[in-house]
Order: C-alpha cells, then sequence, then structure tokens
C-alpha cells in the first residue's frame, strides 16, 4: 500500500512543479529575487528528490519491518516446537513408551509449559511418533518470509534457515550420503 500511495503523488507532481516555476517567475520579475531563487531550487531540485526517495525510502522500511516480524513469528513457532519436543519426551520417559509409538497433544498437554501451546499464525502442531521431531504445517493462507502457505516446519528447518550459507553447505558436505566410501586416489 505505501509505494502505491507514495507514487500517486507523482502525477500530482506534474501540476505542483510547472506551478512553482511560475510562481518564482514572477516573484523575480517583481523583485524578490531570493525568493525566486529558492522557489526555482524547491521547484528543480528539492522535490523531485523527494518524490522519488521518499516513496522508496518508505517502500523499503515497510520491508523491513514485515521481514523481522515474520522472523519474530518463526521464533515463536520454534519455541512452540521446542517446547513439544521436551514434553514429548518427558511423556514417553514417564510412560516408558516405545520408539514410534503414536503421541498426540492431549497425551503430552500436562508436560507443556502453561499446558497448551499457543498458535502463532493458525498453524497446526503435530507432536509425531517417539523419536520423530514435532510439526508444525503452517495454514494454507499465511505465508512468512521465505515459507509457503501450507508448508511443514520443524524445529530443525526453522534453525537451519537462520544458519549462514556456509553452515549449510558444511552441513552438506558431511553428510553420510556425501562420504560413503572411500576412492582409490584417496586410500
Amino acid at each position: 500500500m505505501i509505494p502505491i500511495v507514495g507514487f500517486i503523488s507523482w502525477p500530482l507532481a506534474f501540476i505542483v512543479i510547472p506551478l512553482i516555476l511560475v510562481f518564482a517567475i514572477l516573484t523575480l520579475t517583481r523583485g524578490g529575487t531570493g525568493q525566486g531563487i529558492i522557489l526555482i531550487i524547491l521547484a528543480v531540485v528539492v522535490m523531485p528528490t523527494f518524490l522519488l526517495i521518499v516513496p522508496l525510502l518508505s517502500t523499503a522500511i515497510v520491508g523491513i519491518a514485515g521481514v523481522a516480524h515474520d522472523k519474530k513469528k518463526e521464533s515463536e513457532i520454534q519455541a512452540n516446537l521446542n517446547a513439544i519436543a521436551n514434553a514429548k519426551t518427558q511423556w514417553a520417559a514417564q510412560t516408558s513408551a516405545a520408539e514410534g509409538a503414536t503421541v498426540t497433544m492431549v497425551d503430552i498437554a500436562q508436560y507443556l509449559p502453561g499446558k497448551m501451546v499457543k498458535a502463532v499464525t493458525g498453524e497446526s502442531y503435530d507432536p509425531q511418533p517417539v523419536g520423530q521431531a514435532p510439526t508444525a504445517t503452517l495454514p494454507a493462507n499465511t505465508s512468512l518470509v521465505g515459507r509457503k502457505g501450507g508448508e511443514v516446519l520443524t524445529a530443525e528447518s526453522l534453525s537451519t534457515a537462520e544458519a549462514s550459507p556456509s553452515a549449510a553447505a558444511t552441513t552438506e558436505t558431511s553428510s553420510p550420503a556425501a562420504s560413503a566410501t572411500a576412492t582409490p586416489d584417496e586410500e
């Protein structure tokens, strides 16, 4: 919305700038040299600069604020997923649940801080069976920066997105598939 409102001012400038120039010329012809020069500078330099920079600057500021807001939401979702994982671990230890045992949010509710997990953007949480990481599914009509609606998130996927590209590259090269067997040259 901001860039649209800002850029709507451009057609108005095609009316205002020529009027200011006419007033500047009238002021100069009537002896107001200082005021006339100031009006010309405003019409030729200041107004065009303002009309170019302000819509772009406001768009950048709103964009940065939106990204920060989405990152905050991702952090809250990650905290919820970590709380679910901790509660599931406590539940599994308390009930001696085997690997792969089905877990529901009702089962682990008493182990959660506040006895529940509050959705941040309307996402739904699935604790997953014992031994698997819990997931959060974004609503189809909601997206976060770099995340599409309907995407399934885990605490690990949220934390690796925050890691630097070099850390992600290191993780990829150290995977078991990448170093399965040595070639004769490597031995």
